[in-house]
């Protein structure tokens, strides 16, 4: 009996803790669920009841349901504080961590309900940077305002990857890529899993990248389709390789890029900076417009004006709004404050009549210049307390390699002349240090350029175009390894330019028109219908009529010719003093060019270059 009731006792016991256990399992979910509908101001995450979000802590714990349906009731404005060390999303100076990752991507819905968030800044270094990393949901109804993005992936103001649909959303401040693709509104639009949409979208700022876009940096489908439509876009685009709405769209066999109804203001000259497998990406209805253009209603074909857009061509902002969206964004105006007038644009280029306009195209790389007069820098200007000492380096380049000069500059056959810069410790010194645009129409006379490696007048490196500009003067006040009396190291096209000033070099090596020509990946440097006539010397280094070295199988010299005597330290050459682009015949690499003018070297001699079987006259290709 006694044995009994121990027994009763002890499965009594086990009965209770097993009530209990399912009681607190109980509890504790019903714990958890409170807790997550508290986080919100609202609702059970359904699309018929969504989460409401009025806060910035409500809106970044979307990341803890990434499948669940949200909806902006308010604003959300961040300040400085919340992203300095010690504030709610400083993480580690990081800034906002994106919503959804490659491996965890959002599914669910988000509406913006009209609102915007103000000031998101993100930085991640290794990872992609926008208000979502990866959606392959749906975002709609939002504007972005006053964002500062930066990645060394993808960036963008919405998404950094795109897998879903973006619908009536818009983005203004700075989005920047220093290894990716960078977009307006989306970095990488990928068609993987899902139909790839964003449509009715805008925006405006600056967006800069390796491959960047108003609307979208990268397209390019994997699986599914990539379609772009109704969209435009005021912002200024830097980029190696950029377009006014997508930078580069890549079509495949399982999926099509399609752009339809995308309009732009002239920063660019394409809608679509590069076109690769060109039967799958489809365009149509899209083009970049004058400003006049932008103001007629008439110009945005396929908008719905009736329930997605408004406009008002008096307005101040004059441009298309979303009905469902406020918008904040400023529209392109003319800068008579930085410049002496225009918007920056094809059809109204800024203008340029002083030193200090000139230089205020670093503030905008990616817009329209003209040249109005000449620019003549006097040597106060670059003297302790003048505009351009800069502690004593003087003139700094417009455009690094990180970030170049993506726009246009047309000289208009005026002259810059007395350019000082003094940057021993540098390379890629020049007018420009790194030119992605369009230089042309330009002459330039009496610079003195100082710097370690890779020099030239107008331009340190070129990736872009280079055309019908020239030097005319005695050129002795260059100091670096290597130079060109116009570039340093071209990657681009070089075209009608011409050099007839004597060139003495006190260091290092020297060419009448390029240091190098060189071919690296999808850039292959061009050099034709250019010359030079003046004297060059360097008593230490190399000398080229041309070019100093042609690096690349890829890299040509086309229909050029020297004229100038060539007297060099080491190796001389009339087109190039190295060549590496071939062997005898089989080099093509410098075509139908010649040289006429003496070459001497206390090395080896070249009439025309290396490894050419003719003394004067490079292969004549059939």
């Amino acid at each position: 009996m006694g044995k009994l009731s121990k027994r009763k006792t002890t499965m009594l016991i086990l009965a209770i803790l097993f009530v209990g256990l399912c009681a607190f399992a109980l509890a504790t979910k019903n714990v958890a669920f409170a807790d997550e509908t508290e986080i919100f101001a609202g609702g059970t995450g359904t699309k018929d009841d969504p989460y409401i979000i009025e806060t910035s802590m409500q809106l970044n714990a979307v990341r803890n349901n990434l499948s669940a349906s949200y909806k902006l009731n308010a604003d959300i404005v961040f300040t400085e504080d919340d992203f300095a060390e010690g504030g709610e999303f400083y993480n580690e100076g990081k800034g906002w961590e994106p919503i959804g990752t490659y491996s965890a991507a959002f599914k669910g819905t988000f509406d913006g309900n009209g609102r915007i968030i103000k000031n998101l800044k993100s930085n991640q270094k290794g990872n992609p940077s926008a208000l979502f990393g990866l959606s392959k949901g749906s975002i709609m109804r939002l504007g972005m305002i006053d964002c500062n993005i930066v990645s060394d992936g993808y960036a963008a103001g919405i998404c950094a990857g795109n897998d879903g649909k973006i619908n009536e959303c818009y983005v203004t401040g700075s989005i920047k890529s220093t290894g990716s693709g960078s977009g307006g509104i989306v970095g990488y639009s990928q068609g993987m899993d899902y139909e790839n949409e964003i449509t009715n979208c805008y925006s405006g700022g600056k967006v800069s990248g390796s491959h960047a876009g108003g609307i979208v940096g990268v397209a390019g489908p994997n699986r599914r389709s990539v379609c772009i439509e109704y969209c435009y876009s005021t912002a200024t685009v830097v980029g190696l390789v950029r377009g006014s709405i997508v930078g580069s769209a890549t079509g495949t066999d399982w999926g099509q890029v399609e752009v339809s109804g995308a309009y732009s203001i002239g920063y660019c000259e394409e809608v679509v900076g590069r076109v690769n497998y060109k039967r799958q990406v489809r365009m149509d209805r899209c083009d970049v417009k004058t400003v006049d253009d932008l103001r007629k209603q008439d110009t945005y074909v396929g908008f719905n004006f009736d329930k997605t857009w408004k406009m008002d061509p008096n307005a101040d902002y004059w441009l298309p709004t979303l009905r469902n969206v406020p918008n904040y964004v400023i529209a392109p105006y003319k800068n008579t404050t930085d410049y002496e007038d225009g918007y920056g644009t094809f059809d109204s280029p800024y203008l340029i009549r002083t030193s200090e306009q000139l230089d205020n195209i670093k503030k905008t790389l990616g817009a329209v210049y003209k040249l109005e007069c000449d620019i003549v820098f006097d040597k106060t200007e670059f003297s302790k307390n003048g505009n351009f000492y800069n502690g004593g380096k003087r003139w700094k380049p417009i455009g690094t390699k990180e970030e170049p000069f993506s726009g246009s500059l047309d000289g208009n056959g005026f002259c810059i002349s007395g350019l000082i810069i003094d940057r021993a410790d540098e390379s890629g010194c020049g007018l420009f240090g790194s030119n992605v645009g369009n230089i042309t129409n330009l002459e330039i006379e009496n610079f003195k350029i100082k710097g370690y490696d890779i020099c030239g007048g107008i331009a340190g490196y070129n990736y872009g175009k280079i055309e019908n500009s020239y030097n005319l003067t005695t050129v002795d006040g260059y100091e670096a390894k290597s130079y060109g009396v116009l570039c340093g190291k071209n990657y681009g096209t070089i075209s009608g330019c011409f050099n007839t000033g004597d060139v003495t070099a006190s260091v290092g090596g020297a060419a009448g028109i390029a240091g190098y020509n060189d071919g690296q990946k999808e850039y292959y440097g061009l050099i034709e219908k250019c010359y030079n006539s003046g004297k060059i010397i360097s008593n230490s280094a190399n000398v080229g009529g041309i070019v100093l070295v042609n690096d690349s199988d890829n890299a040509k010299i086309k229909n050029c010719y020297n004229t100038g005597n060539i007297l060099a330290g080491r190796f001389a050459g009339g087109i190039a003093a190295e060549n590496h682009g071939g062997y005898g015949s089989n080099n093509h690499s410098i075509l139908n060019c010649y040289n006429i003018g003496i070459v001497r070297a206390k090395g080896s001699t070249y009439g025309i270059s290396p490894w050419f079987d003719s003394k004067y006259f490079a292969y004549i290709k059939d």
